[in-house]
Parts: C-alpha cells; sequence; structure tokens
C-alpha cells in the first residue's frame, strides 16, 4: 500500500473470502500496518480488526452499551460507528440521552459525539440520514436540537454540534405535526414525510 508526499487519503484493501458453506459462528483476525518506508511515519491507530459473522451468527465482539432504549432508526456509518435515534434512552454507564446517539462499532459509546455522545432533542427523533459531507440530517417531533429552536429538521455537524447554518422549513405553528421520514436526493435536495 503506497501514499503519494502529501497524499493523506483513506486507503482501501481488499481481502478475499472463500464461502465454504460450514457454519462457523464469529471470526476475527487483525490487520496492521507496519514498516513504513521512506521516511513515512503511522500517525493513527496501524491496527484494525475485522469481525467476519455467519449469517444469523451473534457477533460477540459487540458489546450493547446501552439500555432502558426506545429506539426508532440506526444508521452505519462507512468508519463503522452507529448512529441511534429515538426517544429517551440510557446508555449504560448513566448517560441519559433525548433523541440521537452515536456508539463505536464495537457497542461502546461514542463519547466524541455531541455531549458525552449524544445530541439532545425535547422529544423523538424518527429518522436520519448522512449526506456525503458527514453532516447528518434528522426528522421527528422535537421542537429543540441542543438546546436551539428547532422543529421537527435539523442537521449536525459530524461531531454532534447543530449545524447553524441549516435552517429547516417553519413547522413552528403546526401543533401535533412531526416529520417521520426523510431522503436525501441525489441533488442534496431533501424529501421529508409525515403529519403534516
Amino acid at each position: 500500500m503506497t501514499w503519494a508526499d502529501g497524499d493523506g487519503a483513506d486507503k482501501i484493501i481488499s481481502i478475499p473470502l472463500v464461502a465454504d458453506g460450514s457454519p462457523e459462528g464469529s471470526q476475527n483476525f487483525t490487520v496492521t500496518l507496519s514498516a513504513p518506508t521512506g521516511g513515512s511515519v503511522i500517525v493513527d491507530a496501524p491496527e484494525a480488526t475485522v469481525n467476519i459473522v455467519d449469517p444469523g451468527a451473534i457477533d460477540s465482539t459487540f458489546v450493547a452499551d446501552f439500555i432502558n432504549g426506545d429506539f426508532t432508526r440506526t444508521l452505519v456509518q462507512p468508519d463503522g460507528k452507529i448512529l441511534i435515534a429515538g426517544g429517551f434512552f440510557e446508555l449504560l454507564g448513566g448517560r441519559t440521552h433525548v433523541g440521537i446517539a452515536r456508539i463505536n462499532s464495537a457497542g461502546t459509546v461514542d463519547t466524541t459525539f455531541g455531549a458525552d455522545g449524544g445530541a439532545g432533542t425535547d422529544t423523538t427523533v424518527f429518522d436520519l440520514a448522512r449526506q456525503p459531507d458527514g453532516k447528518i440530517l434528522v426528522v421527528g417531533n422535537f421542537t429543540t436540537m441542543n438546546g436551539t429552536a428547532r422543529n421537527r429538521v435539523a442537521r449536525l455537524n459530524g461531531d454532534g454540534s447543530l449545524d447553524t447554518g441549516f435552517t429547516g422549513p417553519d413547522f413552528a405553528q403546526a401543533s401535533g405535526w412531526h416529520v417521520d421520514s426523510l431522503a436525501l436526493q441525489a441533488d442534496g435536495k431533501l424529501l421529508a414525510g409525515g403529519s403534516y
């Protein structure tokens, strides 16, 4: 694997797997970057664990770090982290969240997202979508996001902070209205469905 001078782009390697038809449960292996040449150094974690799980088998490496959950939507990001959306839920360790939180690929709370792993609404988040730039569109029955007025539609930065440059439609006078679902078109426009 090589990078040209100044190239910081992610690289993808392909590891072929042979389907032998035998159930094997959960297996994993580690890929390690080592021995850089030409004066290069490895900056981030040099190892990644690859988990292979047969369909229907329980992934024993995933430790669910949430309890008392009322989830309406999950979304796996390209980096393997998982956004979870819903109403009131408590993440293990006593962290209570309303609306949206993110967990790492192994199931532990991602404390780098929002305030201690979550972004807060005053009530339920029904759906979410990740834009190509990593920003997260959120819809639901809420009227605030992270303490700021946002009526049923909001956008978060990739770190869970509110994108204050985005203002959705004005549903402020819409008592009882809510947005249940959304889809992101190829041209970047947002389609929203619900009761309004």
